[in-house]
C-alpha cells in the first residue's frame, strides 16, 4: 500500500453526479523508492501511478480493489517528485457491473498531463 507513505491525500472532491472525482495528492519526495528509481534523477515508477489510481478509487468507494484489466495506459510525461510533488488525479466511473468497476483516469498537475488510464478494477471479496 502506497497511501500514507508514498503519497498522501489532501482532498477528494466529487461532482454532483458522484461519478467524477478529483483528488489532490502530495508525493513523499523522501520515499525510499527514489533511491533506486533513479538516484540523482527521481521519477515516479509507472506501476506506482497505476497503484495510486487503485488506492484513491478504493478510498472513494471504501472498498478494496484489484486491477482486473487495462484497456489503455498512456505515459505522457515523467513525474519528478522534486519538481511536481503536488499532483491531482481525476477518476471518472464509466460503468459498474456485478463486482467490476470501469474507469477513466488522468494524473496531472496544472496543464501537464502525466498519465492517462482506462480499465477495470474488481472488488475484492
Amino acid at each position: 500500500m502506497l497511501l500514507n507513505n508514498f503519497f498522501y491525500i489532501n482532498a477528494i472532491k466529487s461532482e454532483e453526479s458522484s461519478r467524477n472525482f478529483n483528488a489532490d495528492l502530495v508525493l513523499n519526495k523522501q520515499h525510499e523508492i527514489y533511491k533506486g528509481h533513479f538516484p540523482e534523477n527521481p521519477i515516479v515508477p509507472g506501476v506506482c501511478l497505476i497503484q495510486i489510481i487503485n488506492e484513491v478509487l478504493s478510498k472513494i468507494l471504501n472498498k478494496d480493489l484489484l486491477l482486473f484489466h487495462s484497456d489503455n495506459s498512456k505515459f505522457m510525461s515523467v513525474v519528478n517528485p522534486e519538481i511536481n510533488n503536488n499532483i491531482s488525479v481525476n477518476i471518472k466511473i464509466l460503468d459498474t457491473e456485478k463486482n467490476i468497476i470501469r474507469i477513466e483516469s488522468t494524473i496531472f498537475s496544472g496543464d501537464t498531463i502525466f498519465f492517462k488510464f482506462k480499465g477495470n478494477f474488481k472488488f475484492c471479496e
